[in-house]
């Protein structure tokens, strides 16, 4: 069977936790094409070499502090549905071109057909705005993100439980999804590592930077910060493509971007994790096993719900950097 793997391209996230996805398709025999744009199809050659990949635009939206993500994305509709009719008919001719039998989509709403079984993976249902005053306005929006859902044949929801016990809680609530959706547990490229450790593989803080520009590297200024304030061996990974040679600020080691196996070595030592509330990372801490520090994207409703909702029912711990 051949199949069209896709993520969105904001950040990383969305293409890393569909690594155990392509090595899942991959091993049971089938035909991948991947699509993608920017740093997550990076993210996937680097992973899948041999894999026959393709370039289809992402949806790039402009974020206001004031205004929260979900608030500013409502405010570009406009533009999210050009984008989406401009990533429609790409699907439509990759679809033919291809011979595509099925379609997986990582929260790209426009990259279904009716002529491929078409899939979509999202926790995303029910989301939140962030501000008070727009609060009466969430329910609205889920409507809009349902009716762009229910034009797919299944819904993919990764997490660990139905709505509303899961990692997600209430952003899953398939309120006004229509058709079938399941729950299809936690999705993350991590693996505990195997074979003993040393006293000095052990990292007694950690940080994970994660996130779009230009808050990803403002959050890697403030931990680096934090870092020279504790005592012991501090580790960073930047989550950043490119030049991704180590260096080091002082005694603070610095790694730009790590791969599967070192980035699970690192976090299953790891005594103290510092990291942002994003539900990949999220996925990623409860397949290691891991708490942490959460710290919200200023202004990011869903980060500030799920640090919040994680700090309570898993003993996570919110941390105000001041940003």
């Amino acid at each position: 069977m051949k199949i069209l793997v896709t993520p969105l391209d904001w950040g990383l996230g969305h293409a890393t936790r569909l690594v155990p996805v392509i090595k899942w398709l991959i091993e049971n025999h089938h035909d991948v094409i991947i699509a993608g744009s920017g740093n997550s199809l990076e993210v996937l050659k680097r992973n899948f070499p041999n894999i026959k990949t393709l370039t289809l635009q992402s949806f790039s939206p402009w974020y206001n502090a004031r205004l929260g993500v979900a608030s500013s994305i409502l405010l570009q509709i406009p533009k999210f549905l050009f984008c989406y009719y401009r990533e429609f008919l790409t699907t439509k001719r990759i679809v033919k071109r291809h011979g595509i039998d099925t379609i997986i989509s990582d929260n790209r709403y426009g990259v279904y057909s009716k002529k491929s079984k078409s899939y979509i993976i999202t926790h995303q249902l029910t989301p939140k705005c962030g501000i008070k005053i727009l609060e009466p306005l969430e329910p609205l929006l889920a409507r809009l993100l349902a009716r762009w859902v229910n034009k797919f044949d299944e819904c993919f929801i990764p997490d660990i439980s139905p709505y509303p016990n899961g990692l997600s809680g209430e952003l899953s609530n398939p309120q006004y999804i229509k058709i079938p959706y399941r729950y299809i547990g936690v999705l993350s490229r991590l693996r505990p590592a195997v074979g003993k450790t040393s006293d000095t593989d052990t990292i007694e803080w950690l940080g994970i930077i994660s996130g779009q520009e230009p808050h990803r590297t403002i959050f890697e200024k403030e931990v680096i910060k934090l870092f020279k304030t504790k005592n012991g061996r501090c580790v960073i990974v930047c989550g950043k493509i490119g030049n991704e040679h180590p260096s080091k600020d002082g005694q603070i080691e610095i790694y730009p971007y790590l791969g599967i196996e070192e980035l699970s070595f690192f976090m299953q030592n790891a005594r103290n994790i510092v990291c942002r509330s994003g539900y990949s990372t999220i996925m990623d801490l409860y397949r290691m096993k891991k708490r942490a520090y959460l710290s919200a994207t200023p202004q990011q409703a869903e980060q500030e719900y799920l640090a919040g909702l994680l700090n309570k029912k898993y003993g996570f711990e919110e941390l105000n950097l001041h940003l």
